[in-house]
């Protein structure tokens, strides 16, 4: 009884075994297709990932055959225009189908626009007709302001010390004129200039202006100057020569009275130092904006002014009668 058992369970357990062994071979079998199918996917995504990369390259085999083309059309082109643009100067031909000339439109201009045109193209002109204008606003302003002098004397120094003293320089110089006015007064006006080298220097264009006002009025012919300004001043073109006339004087060089060794700044009372460039001359008679008989008619009260201020320093106080 107890053999016949054991041979049920044996049975029982072969059979459960067989079919587990069937069961693992019908699942083996579906896994190999799996890999066959996977493999066969593979290979195709790869085929066509290749098609794709020779597609694009022979499409960009043909866009750069097709820009070579059109590069090579745009050069013949041209070419062609030029010949054609050639013939046309030559007189070959009259016209041309090829090249048209453009011709722009007018533009119009508003009135804001006209102005800003003008001033664009004329820069330079208004810049030197502002600058006359302002000449000669100072010689009339001059004129009608400034009371009539016997002589005028043009301080022009880089000394700014000495703006300080041209009242006293005014009283010194005095004594060297005669009453040429009528008002039974000598008087002598002084003027500073300061001197401008400097371009960059904002009150450069005032500064000029008002030194070649002067240059160019008939009145201030005395100059008293220094060799700072001798680019401005010009000296041998403007100035009269002393030496001509004044012979075995130390002081004098050329068209220049030397103020070194001289009572010049203690007459003004300057207690400063007189620099040995510093000198006084007379300007000759030359084309300006006022009459030529008026610079004539000048010059002969400077000369004198200056004859008699040199005859002093040189012989005393008694030389002056």
């Amino acid at each position: 009884m107890q053999k016949n058992q054991k041979d049920i369970i044996s049975q029982d357990d072969d059979k459960e075994s067989k079919e587990l062994e069937n069961t693992t071979d019908i699942e083996s079998e579906p896994n190999e297709d799996t890999s066959k199918k996977q493999k066969s996917l593979f290979n195709m995504a790869k085929e066509i990932e290749e098609k794709e990369r020779q597609l694009e390259v022979e499409r960009e085999r043909k866009g750069i055959e097709q820009h070579e083309k059109e590069r090579e059309d745009y050069a013949k082109k041209l070419q062609q225009d030029k010949i054609e643009l050639i013939r046309l100067k030559q007189g070959v031909i009259d016209h041309s189908d090829t090249i048209h000339e453009v011709h722009e439109e007018a533009s119009v201009l508003t009135f804001p626009q006209k102005i800003s045109n003008f001033f664009y193209h004329n820069a330079w002109w208004l810049w030197i007709a502002i600058f006359l204008l302002i000449i000669a606003t100072y010689i009339t302003y001059g004129i009608v302001t400034t009371p009539k002098a016997d002589a005028t004397v043009l301080l022009f120094v880089t000394n700014d010390e000495l703006s300080n003293y041209t009242e006293q320089m005014s009283d010194y110089f005095e004594q060297f004129v005669d009453d040429n006015t009528g008002d039974e007064v000598s008087t002598v006006n002084v003027y500073y200039i300061p001197v401008a080298t400097d371009s960059n220097d904002v009150n450069y264009t005032s500064y000029m202006a008002k030194f070649s006002g002067e240059m160019q009025s008939a009145n201030s012919l005395i100059v008293i100057a220094d060799d700072s300004c001798e680019e401005i001043l010009k000296p041998s073109e403007v100035l009269y020569k002393l030496s001509k006339d004044f012979e075995d004087i130390d002081n004098i060089d050329g068209y220049k009275y030397y103020l070194k060794d001289t009572d010049f700044a203690q007459q003004i009372g300057y207690e400063g130092t007189i620099s040995d460039d510093m000198y006084i001359g007379i300007r000759k008679v030359q084309q300006v904006y006022d009459s030529s008989k008026k610079m004539e008619e000048n010059f002969e009260v400077a000369y004198e002014f200056i004859e008699r201020f040199i005859t002093y320093q040189e012989e005393g106080e008694d030389s002056i009668g």
